[in-house]
């Protein structure tokens, strides 16, 4: 059988024009040619890269509370998921999720990432219902850039605490009640006894003759009041004065067409120590050798 099909194929091949021969023959070598191309060049599906380093998820931030969130109001969180290195995000989902809880995500949907390319996720949490509490889960799956999604998948997981608590019904402001002030009756002034006009003097009983006259009190003065001025503190009108190597310790006070300078043990400002020289702004010894002991700066 095998001979037959044999000596059919050199029939058919002595039968075949020269260059139908040819033509066959670069055909066939064309197509091992793209053949060996494509094996050569085949992508490495499942082939893992390995490298120095490794790739890590950062999540910003790593967790989010939800809890006690009252009927009728909303809370919300950002997530910021970068990757140290090259990676994908195939998806971002909710699970165990509950009524009042949404989520938005942004290049999150097999996504490139990276330090500076971020996945963002935005959820939020509105109740509606105080019985509504749990633990919802966000699983963010990815993996290296450099692997297969099938080979080496990767899963983070965020859990978030839910539940929710009723409305905080303000109370209704109350108005103050106003009493009014009682008004006590004013008492009625005691009579004021009479004046005795007689003057034991003369022995007429009446002073001054027919008309009553009415001696005027003496005036009262009243004593001046002192105010003693505060006194003076060293550092009033003063300069701050500074040692050789820059340390704030005492003040510059004019007296008597000079500049003195004050340590801060002289707190009455009474006993100088140096003298200062505007012109050089150099603090010297007053007991006249000269010595520099600080300067204004």
């Amino acid at each position: 059988m095998a001979s037959k099909v044999t000596d059919r194929i050199k029939e058919t091949f002595n039968a075949t024009p020269k260059v139908a021969r040819w033509i066959l023959l670069i055909a066939a070598f064309v197509v091992v040619l793209v053949l060996l191309f494509l094996l050569i060049n085949k992508p490495a599906r499942n082939k893992t890269v390995v490298r120095d380093y490794d790739v890590q998820l950062n999540v910003e931030p790593t967790v989010a509370d939800f809890s006690d969130v009252a009927i009728g109001t909303k809370k919300t969180q950002r997530f910021r998921i970068t990757a140290t290195h090259d990676a994908v995000v195939n998806s971002v989902n909710v699970q165990n999720s509950v009524d009042g809880f949404s989520i938005k995500t942004a290049n999150c949907t097999n996504s490139d990432i990276n330090r500076d390319i971020p996945c963002i996720v935005d959820v939020s949490f509105a109740p509606i219902d105080a019985d509504i509490y749990g633990k919802v889960t966000l699983s963010i799956k990815w993996h290296d850039k450099a692997d297969s999604e099938d080979l080496n998948p990767k899963v983070t997981n965020i859990v978030i605490p839910v539940s929710a608590i009723s409305a905080i019904v303000q109370p209704e402001p109350v108005e103050p009640i106003v009493v009014p002030p009682v008004v006590e009756p004013v008492p009625e002034p005691a009579p004021e006894p009479p004046v005795d006009y007689t003057d034991p003097g003369n022995g007429s009983g009446i002073v001054g003759g027919e008309h009553p006259i009415f001696t005027q009190p003496e005036p009262v003065v009243e004593a001046p009041v002192i105010v003693s001025k505060p006194k003076e503190k060293c550092s009033d009108f003063a300069m701050p004065g500074y040692s050789v190597s820059g340390a704030h310790i005492g003040w510059i006070k004019p007296n008597k067409g000079r500049y003195e300078f004050h340590p801060f043990s002289d707190t009455n400002c009474n006993n100088p120590t140096g003298i200062y020289d505007p012109d050089t702004g150099i603090i010297t010894s007053i007991d006249g050798r000269g010595r520099k002991i600080g300067t204004d700066a």
